[in-house]
């Protein structure tokens, strides 16, 4: 069956297993920065005051207003 590992040649499974190494250091090693501006927002909501556009607002700004939280390197097998 396509896409599965057994059907993969050499080269695919290395570059698969380069792209997995790759994708696992950046996890480790990419802090992102923090950011300070404006967001847009849209939303389905039919009028600007339901109450779920201001539980999401609400959500958002609360979110806003934290540190950011640390998340600890995943640890080798």
């Amino acid at each position: 069956m396509p896409g599965l590992p057994g059907s993969l040649d050499e080269a695919q499974l290395t570059a698969s297993a380069e792209v997995t190494a790759n994708n696992r250091r950046l996890m480790v090693e990419f802090t992102p920065a923090s950011y300070r501006g404006d967001l847009p927002l849209s939303t389905t909501a039919r009028l600007p005051d339901a109450p779920a556009t201001a539980r999401l607002l609400a959500a958002v700004r609360r979110r806003a207003r934290r540190p950011p939280r640390h998340v600890p390197a995943p640890t080798a097998r």
